[in-house]
Formats: structure tokens, sequence, C-alpha cells
């Protein structure tokens, strides 16, 4: 339940006349986790140690997914047994956001002040202020956190343990603009580490860490000498804060805790700058026309009016065009292995050598922009962020564990949904109590749902498999039961789908099959013209999917994981007189003769026909 608090805070966090009162609304934390920790649905995902997992038994190349997997987990727990020996780490994770996971795993933990306080006239004291007031705020709502994150706290978990538990902020997830505010960073810095601007786009500069402890004596002084306090403060680049909400958070390194973002990092930061660039190099007419002649494709989505005109484009948008940004600029392509390979649900140490690498390739691509006259240099914060990934990944697992793309779906349902319900006055409580009867009607329905399975036991709740993330699964071809066409002649197989030696190249496949040891091309058609091909027709499909096929104890669902269409040009059945364009879709094509991990092995075809013989004709 959200309830309201209000603060009396400062205008410009020191002694003034100037004093202001905001309300805001919060839950306690403390019960949020209990309500997370005690869930039944959760039981079976939940995780409560440390582990490693490695590739081999030699154990050289380590794997990375869960938190639990990364070095924060094990280090903290270790100071935790220093001095609390048995104790059982909660991680919190929070996410902010000044504007749905299906399963619930996020609870709303507060709305904030959103004031300006444009009621100070100066700039610089009411930025101060602003920060001030967030932290204010966010110390009260934290809070509850602090003694039971020390001593510990006996909460039963959703199989029915009791154990004694200390919950621990690990990973604060925001993008840049919330980083600089958490941090007390000044803009263009890098929330992590002390490098300075001209740096920020040199990949070789050396990365040194923000010294907490020295930051944290500088905001203690504030207390005891103003001056001293302000001087302290610029000495260790940070701004003059007046106890942020992390100085008293056990085990918390907030400089640590600012994790990577996917979203706000790389779709909506790295990759935006690259469409604007290349807008910029081609020109923007010459970039919609080629995206008007890409051909349809699975999962790709198409832009028939171009990219140029695109407004408030979500990250979502820039992902798709990510994925087709490559065949518009084939010929000087900036490389975007990191963005996919920055999202890997596993990685290895080796798949990490493969980040750093590709972030290499990325580097040296980007400088083409600065020697065209694009850019006068690199020296952002966005491009500079994408060197902190493989330490992140290492700490706290892998990037969808802190993926702010989550956080911002769920500000859409308990922020802007929860507003259009009211009547627009005086609508927090009207928002809360929308979202509390929401949430009420939810936790019946899936108290309902529990009762129901009656076939689950405490054996089963407790039982926890180790189950891998699957990167690339297998792939199963799937067409339908009958043929789409049957009885197509071999002469409009040549006239409608493009298939001028359809006789010829079954007859080579024929002897392929028949006489594997051939392998020159002379050999085989020689073989071929021996073997006498009486096809007149074949019956012909359309499309052809391939499904992923998981291993049985993961527990996904078989997704289409591409689809090839093979379809002649044919009239429009609503508008007689319009013929629809023909489709054929480009493939990959191995014999399957190799591993299938090198692109080397593989060659671009069109393909033009999916067919079947009958038994009699095999």
């Amino acid at each position: 339940m959200l309830n309201f608090l209000a603060i009396d805070r400062a205008s410009s966090g020191r002694k003034s006349k100037s004093r202001a009162k905001f309300s805001y609304l919060l839950s306690n934390p403390l019960e949020c986790v209990k309500a997370l920790l005690k869930d039944p649905e959760f039981a079976g995902d939940l995780l409560f140690k440390p582990e490693r997992h490695y590739t081999s038994s030699d154990k050289t190349d380590q794997l990375y997914h869960e938190m639990n997997t990364g070095k924060w987990w094990w280090e903290t727990q270790k100071q935790l047994d220093e001095t609390k020996p048995g104790g059982t780490i909660v991680p919190v994770i929070i996410s902010s956001d000044k504007t749905q996971p299906s399963r619930r795993a996020h609870i709303l933990l507060a709305y904030l002040p959103t004031t300006n306080l444009k009621q100070i006239p100066s700039e610089a004291v009411r930025r101060r202020a602003v920060a001030n007031l967030f932290h204010a705020c966010m110390r009260h709502i934290l809070a509850p956190l602090i003694q039971p994150g020390i001593n510990g706290i006996p909460m039963v978990s959703g199989d029915g343990v009791v154990r004694r538990v200390h919950p621990i902020l690990a990973v604060y997830a925001a993008d840049y603009p919330e980083q600089l505010l958490v941090t007390g960073i000044k803009s263009t810095s890098c929330p992590k580490c002390k490098t300075t601007k001209r740096d920020l786009g040199n990949p070789n500069a050396p990365i040194k860490y923000r010294n907490l402890e020295k930051i944290l004596d500088a905001l203690a002084l504030v207390d005891v000498n103003a001056r001293d306090f302000t001087r302290e403060c610029k000495k260790n680049d940070i701004k003059p804060i007046v106890h942020p909400f992390w100085e008293g958070l056990p085990y918390v390194n907030i400089y640590r805790s600012i994790t990577s973002d996917v979203l706000h990092q790389l779709y909506q930061g790295m990759i935006k700058h690259v469409i604007s660039w290349i807008e910029q190099l081609y020109g923007r007419d010459e970039i919609d026309a080629r995206c008007q002649r890409l051909p349809p494709n699975h999962h790709i989505r198409l832009f028939m009016n171009g990219i140029s005109s695109l407004t408030r484009v979500t990250g979502r948008e820039h992902s798709q065009i990510s994925s087709f940004l490559l065949g518009l600029i084939a010929e000087s392509p900036p490389r975007q292995d990191f963005a996919f390979l920055a999202q890997y649900p596993i990685h290895s140490t080796t798949t990490l050598k493969q980040l750093d690498n590709a972030l290499d390739c990325f580097h040296k691509d980007m400088i083409v922009f600065v020697d065209l006259g694009i850019r006068t240099d690199m020296n952002f914060p966005k491009l500079h962020s994408l060197r902190h990934y493989v330490t992140m990944i290492t700490f706290f697992g892998t990037t969808d564990n802190y993926n702010t793309e989550y956080t911002e779906w769920l500000h859409i349902d308990l922020a802007k949904d929860a507003y259009r319900a009211t009547n627009h006055k005086d609508e927090y409580s009207q928002m809360t109590i929308w979202l509390e009867r929401k949430e009420k009607i939810l936790l019946h329905e899936k108290f309902i749902q529990w009762r129901e399975l009656t076939e689950v036991t405490p054996s089963t709740l407790t039982a926890r498999r180790v189950v891998l993330p699957v990167i690339a699964p297998e792939r199963q071809v799937k067409m339908t039961k009958h043929p789409t066409l049957r009885a197509i002649t071999i002469a409009k197989l040549a006239s409608e789908y493009g298939v001028t030696k359809f006789s010829i190249a079954l007859s080579q496949f024929a002897a392929q099959c028949l006489f594997p040891h051939l392998t020159t091309g002379r050999r085989i058609a020689e073989e071929a013209s021996k073997i006498p091909i009486s096809i007149d027709r074949v019956s012909v499909y359309h499309v052809v999917k391939f499904i992923a096929r998981y291993p049985a104890q993961v527990d996904y669902e078989n997704a289409t994981l591409d689809s090839i269409h093979v379809k002649p040009a044919r009239k429009n059945p609503k508008r007689s007189k319009e013929v629809i364009p023909g489709r054929f879709d480009s493939a990959l094509i191995t014999d399957g003769s190799g591993s299938g991990e090198s692109l080397k092995e593989y060659r671009v075809g069109r393909v033009r026909m999916i067919f079947s013989l009958l038994e009699r004709h095999a």
C-alpha cells in the first residue's frame, strides 16, 4: 500500500529562509521484499547462494547468467559472513524514471515529487535543491532496509523455509540523467569511473574507478564545515549533495551498483546516433529509398515510408532498424556485433573476449564519421559506457538482469495508465486507489490459481534445477500437412517461379545421393546425365518455418525463429486489376558438411521453390 509522507527540506540543502514542504507516496521496501520472497509462484526460481558455473571440468571458461553467478554476490557474501555468518542475501534492484512484467516480479515503491522548484531564482541553487530533495526522499524510502541489511531479519520464502535474510541494494538501473542524479556526478562525466571528458572516446584510456571511501569522507563534512565540504566535493568531482540516500546503506558501493543499460545506452544511445550520422552521410532521401527497396523478411519490420521522418522513436523501433541497418549501407558499415553480443542471455569467458573485440572494431568504425566531418570527436558518455559492459556482466550477470526496458513498461502500467484512470484533479490519491484495487484483484486471482494447483507439494517447491539459458536452440523444419499447390508442371515452374533447370538440378542431387564419394562437379554431372528424370509435375509449398526446439527442462515456448516464403506473382483477390508481386526469400545455405559456426561455410541463395515428390518418384 502506498502511503503519504511529507518532507520539509531547505530549498538549497543548507540553512536558508526559503523552505518548502513536499508530499510523496511510498511503500515500505521491507514489506515489498517480503511479498516477493514469499510468493509461491517464484518458489522454483529463487536463488539463495552464489554459484560458479563452467563450460568444462577444467574450469577455465566461466559462465555468467543469473545474478548469483557474478562476482558481486560472492564478494558481498564473504563480507557478510565475516560479521553475520549464515545469512542469506536478497539483492534489491531499484529503478527510477521521470516519466509490465507479466509475472509481477517488480513492485511500485514510490511516487516521487516532480517539482522543478521554479520559485528559486538561481539556477545553480535550484539544481542543487532538486538533487537534495530527491536524495531526501530516497533516504526516507530506503531507511527500513538499513538495519535488516546489517543484522538480518527472519523471512519465509515461497518454498516454506524461514531464512535470516539481508536485503541489500545491489543494482540501481536508470538512464544517464538519473545516474548523474543518483551518484552526484557532473554532466558529461562517467558515473562509474574518473575518465576525463577528452578521453571518453579513447578505447585505450585507463579506467580508474571512483573511490567510495574518499567520497564518503568528503560528504561527511557537510555537518562540520560548509566551506571544506564544498572544496572536498569539488576535489572528488562530485556535486555537494546533503547526505545522499546511499550514504548509510550497508555493503553498497553506488558507483559499482550503477549498471549498464541496453535500452538507453545502446538503442536510444549509440544506435540512435549512428542512424542520424548515416542520414547525414548518405542523405535522408537516399536512406528512405533504400528502406523502401528492402525485401520482406521474417521478424524484420519494414519502414515503407523510410526512417528519416520518424519522431519520438522508441527503443523497440531502434532495435528493429538495427536489424536491417547493415543492409542499407553495406559498402561502409559500422559493425553492430557489440549490440547483439551484449544481449546474450548467457556469457562465458570466451564470449566476453568476443564482446571486447567487437567493441574495439566498433571504435575503429566510428572514426570514419570524424574523418568525414560528421563528428569532431567521439568523446561522449554513451560511447564510453560501453567499456563497462564486460565488468558489469562479470559482477551482476547478463544485461537482462538489470535492463531498464522492463521498468519502462512498468512505468506505463503504474504511472501513465493509473493517471488516465483519474479525473486529473488530486490525481495521486486516485492513482493509489486504482493501483491498490488492481493489485488486490491480481493477488486474489493468483491465490485462486495456487489453490487449484493441487499437485504442488513442498518437495516440488524446494526442488530447483540449474538450467542454463539457451542462446541458439535447435531448429526444426515445419511445413503444412498438405502442399499449397499440387501438380505444377515443369513449364509453369519456369514461367512463374523462375526455376529454369529443375530436371538438371534434380538429377545432380540424385547423383550426389547415390554416389556420395564424388566431389568434382564434372563427375557429378556425368553420373547425373545417366539418371533419367521422368517427372513432369510436382507439388509445391509456399512457406517453410523453422521452429525452436528447446531442451525439455527449459521452460520456453517453441517459437518460430525464421521462415522462408516462396510465392509467385498473383492477382489481388480484392482488386482484380492489381497484381501482388512475387516473393522469393534469400537464405544462407550450407551442405551440412561443416560445423556451421563459420560464415565461410555458407552461401547466399534465393529460394525459388519448395517442393515434394511422390514416393514412387523417389
